[in-house]
């Protein structure tokens, strides 16, 4: 169970460092986000309007505090 959230995890901040270049916000790692949660059976957490705000910042670019912020979200109860 938690190997599926930790690949959540690098995959939402692979996503959300990698594509600095591209013209995305919030919106649209939202729904991508919200697209791979479903595809992989993930219930989006239930603060997860919260969590969006929350990693929606420049310090979401260092690993250390994007997991921080998953992990404070996405609290594992299996």
């Amino acid at each position: 169970m938690k190997q599926k959230y930790q690949s959540l995890l690098e995959t939402m901040y692979l996503m959300f460092k990698d594509s600095s270049g591209l013209d995305l916000d919030m919106d649209d790692y939202q729904v991508m986000w919200e697209a791979l949660m479903e595809k992989w059976g993930i219930k989006p957490p239930s603060l997860w309007e919260e969590f969006i705000d929350d990693i929606n910042c420049t310090a979401s670019e260092s690993y250390n505090f994007f997991e921080s912020v998953f992990w404070k979200y996405f609290i594992i109860t299996q």
